[in-house]
């Protein structure tokens, strides 16, 4: 039949050929999904810190509730502790928390910064993203809980002279900072103190989550001053697609480490 088809064909003047078939090319390589940062987590890192530098004493810098004073205990410090929070509530709340131990001194309530005077604190929904600083756009969007709910005036006050007045030595003490984007004000207000810690964590963002907040090379620059340097990170805040907004830095004073 097909011998006889091509034939009839070829009288009319045409003839016939296979055709080839194009080659699929082969689909290119899948790339390999790129490997997690693998940080630690914040407790983790906060124990590995105080075994490598062995502070005699905490500087809590936004409490909170207590958590981080809490994990230090956790991670077997149990040497002099000193937290401040300018909260109304979350105040009384550490304040209850520490009062069992004879060792952790809450200040009274207060913000800190690079002088002294009054503000208003923009409590957010979630009370740990509370800040002096109005909250951009970024931030809300990827923590919807942390939106701002209300406002509280608090006093501000210098860490240097805080620390002054109740008597607490800061000498080797880790001093630790976490107030949503006033970093750089709570370290300028701290120009006695900085110079006598052994270390310091400090929360750090990778992008502007506050407004005016503090840049993270001026952050560097007020500790290397101090001779502190970054020496490890935790991991923090991300995005529901994995990017990373907000991590802990530990700084340590230079020979300082084992």
């Amino acid at each position: 039949m097909r011998s006889r088809a091509r034939s009839l064909v070829q009288q009319l003047g045409y003839d016939v050929h296979k055709i080839r078939a194009e080659p699929t090319p082969p689909a290119p390589p899948t790339p390999p999904e790129p490997s997690p940062l693998n940080l630690p987590t914040a407790d983790q890192a906060i124990a590995t810190l105080i075994e490598n530098t062995n502070p005699r004493a905490v500087i809590d810098v936004g409490a909170n509730i207590g958590q981080f004073a809490t994990w230090v205990r956790d991670a077997g410090f149990n040497g002099e502790i000193i937290s401040f929070e300018p909260q109304i509530e979350e105040h009384k709340v550490l304040a209850g928390i520490a009062e069992p131990d004879a060792d952790w001194v809450v200040a009274p309530r207060c913000a800190l910064g690079a002088s002294e005077g009054v503000a208003q604190l923009h409590l957010a929904g979630n009370s740990q993203s509370s800040s002096l600083l109005d909250m951009l756009e970024l931030h809300s969007a990827n923590a919807p809980t942390s939106v701002y709910v209300d406002s509280v005036e608090t006093p501000v006050r210098r860490l240097d002279d805080v620390l002054a007045e109740v008597g607490f030595d800061p000498a080797d003490a880790l001093l630790k900072i976490d107030t949503q984007g006033f970093e750089t004000e709570v370290l300028r207000g701290a120009s006695a103190t900085l110079p006598l810690v052994v270390a310091a964590h400090v929360e750090l963002s990778l992008a502007p989550l506050y407004a005016d907040q503090a840049l993270t090379s001026e952050i560097f620059a007020l500790l290397a001053a101090a001779d502190l340097e970054l020496s490890m990170v935790n991991d923090g805040f991300r995005t529901p697609d994995g990017q990373l907004l907000q991590i802990d830095g530990g700084f340590m004073r230079m020979g300082s480490g084992k």
